[in-house]
């Protein structure tokens, strides 16, 4: 089986995924495709993204072209308005999008080092859909040793999964135990 094949296969859906290679690009290719297989798949899918200036997160709010952006792609807010959000996933479905990029603002803390705030807000907030968690390079910076397993036992296991995108970093200990398929991208 291709790499692109495992990626669109029922058989990874609901489970923890890590995404490990040395070649970046061909990682976000696979990691895009995947996503875009879960959207399809009705299930909700949360980017936690690197620093915005406040202007340009500003900019992109007031654009006349954002209902067009949010109705193809996704739904960009900041980790300010996300957490000020009654029911995300109310908010999601409103907006019919699947896939929301929590964005890091300048002058604010971060995404990642929000992590934990923002997964207990989504599983405050779960509904009926499968929701899962992008980890990229720019959270696993800032994960501790033990933080993402006592995070973890927190959440309702069977709706919240992750996938994690990898090259050269070390993988915390927790985050290592979760991990139920690991694809290997050439």
């Amino acid at each position: 089986m291709k790499n692109y094949d495992i990626v669109c296969n029922k058989e990874i859906l609901n489970k923890n995924i890590l995404f490990q290679g040395s070649d970046i690009n061909k990682l976000k290719y696979y990691i895009r495709e995947y996503v875009s297989y879960l959207s399809q798949n009705n299930s909700k899918i949360f980017l936690l993204d690197s620093f915005w200036s406040q202007k340009k997160y500003s900019r992109y709010k007031s654009s006349r072209y954002i209902k067009e952006i949010e109705r193809r792609y996704h739904i960009k807010l900041s980790v300010d308005d996300f957490m000020e959000k009654q029911n995300i996933f109310e908010y999601m479905n409103d907006k019919e999008i699947n896939i929301m990029k929590v964005k890091s603002v300048m002058g604010y803390m971060s995404a990642a080092e929000l992590f934990p705030v923002i997964i207990s807000k989504v599983n405050d907030d779960l509904l009926e859909n499968n929701v899962y968690i992008f980890i990229n390079d720019f959270i696993l910076k800032s994960l501790s040793e033990g933080e993402f397993l006592d995070l973890y036992m927190k959440i309702n296991k069977d709706k919240i999964k992750f996938f994690i995108m990898n090259c050269e970093l070390k993988l915390p200990e927790g985050l290592k135990r979760i991990i139920d398929e690991v694809i290997k991208i050439n």
